[in-house]
């Protein structure tokens, strides 16, 4: 390869400056062009780093997606494939277990400030201690309670059962903040077997009805008024039209008589009689009762009529009553009973078969006889679920209400007028 000539030419000083005012003559000569064009800015030609933010956005987006799609693949067969569930890859069971955890102590909590509410509308009832030298005479004690009760209203009204106070005496009701309250008068109610109890008092702490019995809730019992000395049990309302029906006889209902109850989910012993049952909300549902050996609740609906007479003035409580015994047909089944009504004999399986008419009675008074059957009072129809004695809560003393009966050997119902 041969070597190439370069020329070389030496410039003087004389040259070199006038080389270096040739260059900044034709700097400004441009310069000068571009503002005779009129031109007042430059365009900014884009950034080679907003292409890489794009780009890398992009990038990021798209595997995303990519890995989205892969983990569905891979749970979908891969896992299938390998013997593998998800839950050998992720805690799900502890994650159960905390979450359990969790709403079992809200629950506790909630129950606590339940109890805690209505154990201050909690009373006891005792025999009143005569005050002796020994101080320990004078205490009284939870598991010395004739039973309990709790207070209606703020002036002193408190409801307790039969079985409690069996008998007028020196009676007192004591608090859960320790006042000892002289009882100073008591109403019956001979249809639900409740008991009122007055005593004097101002401000007490009350509780408010519940309007319903739900099957399936909870409620809270207590044995006593205390809170260091008494029990309380978390229990379930597993019936609340629950009628003894033990025998052919116990299935003859009585028009003056509460015939239904409330049923628990627990056993309760008769420390427990009288407690309220109180639901989530703080309400009371019903007062325990003993029936059939067992403690049962009786419904606050059906004690409610009572109350309204006690708050009213009344000394007396009075309860409408027919006069007369019954066999619900929506309750015995097999009875066979068959009714002509058009011409056909037809099976009746509903309404109430008048099996006895008392003397000088409302039910005598209207001319209904025995083997009527009683389809209806007023708009109600008389059915398993609507049972006679229940519907005639529905009514006051001096009103008067149509039954709808079906009479044998006649074809066409008849309409008979009671006056309460």
């Amino acid at each position: 390869m041969s070597a190439k000539d370069f020329k070389t030419k030496y410039l003087d000083k004389n040259q070199v400056d006038d080389t270096r005012e040739h260059k900044i003559q034709t700097h400004s000569d441009d310069l000068q062009e571009l503002y005779q064009d009129g031109l007042t800015e430059f365009e900014k030609p884009m950034a080679h780093s907003r292409v890489w933010v794009i780009s890398l956005t992009a990038s990021v987006i798209f595997g995303f997606l990519a890995g989205i799609v892969g983990v569905v693949f891979f749970f979908s067969g891969s896992l299938s494939v390998l013997k593998i569930s998800p839950e050998d890859l992720f805690p799900t069971q502890q994650l159960k277990v905390e979450r359990t955890e969790q709403v079992n102590v809200l629950e506790d909590e909630r129950i606590s400030k339940v109890r805690n509410g209505a154990m201050r509308a909690v009373v006891g009832i005792f025999n009143r201690k005569k005050i002796g030298d020994n101080l320990l005479d004078n205490v009284y004690l939870t598991s010395e309670s004739k039973g309990n009760g709790f207070v209606l209203t703020t002036d002193g009204w408190i409801i307790s059962t039969s079985q409690v106070v069996t008998e007028v005496g020196d009676l007192v009701a004591v608090t859960n903040d320790g006042q000892v309250l002289t009882i100073e008068k008591v109403i019956r109610d001979a249809y639900s077997n409740m008991v009122f109890l007055k005593v004097r008092g101002n401000n007490l702490i009350t509780l408010p009805l519940a309007n319903e019995a739900i099957i399936g809730e909870k409620m809270l019992v207590f044995n006593g008024f205390n809170f260091s000395q008494s029990k309380t049990v978390l229990v379930r309302l597993v019936q609340n039209n629950w009628e003894q029906e033990n025998t052919t006889q116990d299935l003859i209902k009585n028009t003056s008589q509460l015939g239904r109850y409330l049923v628990l989910d627990q056993d309760l012993d008769n420390s427990f009689i009288g407690s309220p049952l109180i639901n989530m909300a703080g309400e009371v549902v019903g007062l325990l009762y003993k029936q059939s050996s067992m403690l049962k609740g009786v419904a606050a609906v059906d004690f409610k009529p009572a109350i309204n007479q006690v708050l009213g003035g009344a000394q007396i409580i009075e309860r409408v009553t027919l006069g007369a015994k019954y066999l619900n047909l929506g309750r015995a089944v097999g009875t066979s009973l068959k009714i002509k009504t058009n011409g056909k004999s037809e099976p009746l399986s509903k309404g109430a078969l008048v099996m006895e008419v008392i003397k000088d009675s409302p039910a005598s008074r209207a001319k209904l006889l025995v083997n009527d059957v009683i389809v209806k009072i007023g708009e109600n129809e008389i059915n398993s679920d609507n049972d006679l004695t229940v519907l005639l809560q529905n009514y006051k003393k001096g009103e008067s209400i149509n039954l709808i009966v079906l009479r044998p050997e006649q074809e066409k119902e008849i309409i008979l007028t009671v006056n309460f």
